[in-house]
């Protein structure tokens, strides 16, 4: 969850400078995200 949080917060300022992510960040964004959720999944934390 860390992880997502720190993109989460580092985005904020990207947009907050006027900086936009690409097709491809976002596409890594999703990746991450899946990731995270197929963990929190496989060790019981989330339904």
């Amino acid at each position: 969850m860390e992880l997502v949080e720190t993109e989460v917060s580092y985005w904020e300022s990207a947009l907050d400078r006027g900086i936009a992510p690409n097709f491809e960040e976002l596409r890594r964004f999703g990746k991450l995200c899946k990731s995270v959720k197929r963990g929190l999944l496989r060790n019981g934390l989330v339904s």
